[in-house]
């Protein structure tokens, strides 16, 4: 399993990605197909298709790792959340956001019942439930919860960190789709701030 791990790191996905199959299939002859102890194979093996931009082979492994922990744990349980937050992730890039956004809305749902509304888990939620409903054109609800996104991450990352600049950038492209031209440019100046006035989008 370090091996995998290493081959990751250094960008050698192929390698990394028939170690993962190979450690999968390792664990379903020892502990049987239906063990929810496969989930975190299955998931190492989906996220590595992903790193790959191979979102297709992601979507089985995924859906059979919502299964085991919806079977073992319960539909509720905030574990489940996580295959949850990671299929809608999926059928988002593959162009498949109506059941995204099912289950975005489901993991977001169950995030809100069990962690408090500041919540790292429930800004990573509430932003890709935001990218979903932004490419479903549901740009008001879309923007909102971009906006409680990005106040959630400052809060845990900071307010110059990097990484809100992927929310930063869906706020501007919602903005855009709502005609919110006034509201565009203090956004688009904090994202060419972050990024170190590297920023392609027009304002």
């Amino acid at each position: 399993m370090e091996a995998a791990e290493f081959f990751s790191v250094v960008g050698r996905t192929k390698e990394a990605q028939d170690l993962w199959e190979e450690v999968l299939h390792e664990k379903e002859r020892s502990i049987g197909v239906n063990s929810p102890r496969l989930v975190v194979h299955l998931q190492n093996l989906a996220t590595s298709y992903a790193q790959d931009g191979k979102f297709e082979r992601c979507e089985p492994l995924l859906r059979r790792s919502l299964k085991l922990l919806t079977t073992s744990l319960g539909p509720t349980a905030p574990q489940v959340s996580i295959p949850l937050e990671f299929l809608a992730t999926t059928l988002h890039h593959l162009g498949q956001n109506l059941e995204a956004e099912s289950l975005a809305r489901q993991c977001l749902n169950i995030r809100e019942k069990n962690f408090p509304d500041d919540h790292l888990l429930i800004g990573e939620a509430s932003n890709i439930l935001a990218s979903v409903l932004h490419a479903n054109s549901r740009n008001d609800e879309a923007l909102n919860l971009a906006w409680r996104a990005l106040h959630i991450k400052e809060k845990h990352l900071g307010k110059n960190n990097k990484q809100l600049a992927f929310v930063l950038d869906l706020l501007l492209d919602i903005m855009d789709d709502l005609g919110k031209t006034k509201e565009v440019k203090p956004v688009l100046d904090r994202l060419d701030a972050l990024l170190g006035g590297s920023s392609m989008i027009a304002p």
